[in-house]
């Protein structure tokens, strides 16, 4: 089971030890960073920010 935390920004503050694993990064490479950032093709970031801004 994967869990993770992110903060009011969307940055990613928590994630077990399986979600690395998972994405192929290590917890160093993915905590701290905005998982839009992280995750998200960078041509779709402005559209799938504001979905979730809205």
């Amino acid at each position: 089971m994967i869990s993770v935390i992110l903060d009011v920004k969307s940055d990613l503050t928590f994630g077990n030890n399986y979600f690395p694993k998972i994405v192929g990064r290590t917890k160093k490479e993915v905590l701290k960073k905005n998982r839009f950032d992280l995750f998200i093709p960078e041509e779709s970031i402005f559209r799938v920010k504001n979905i979730f801004e809205s």
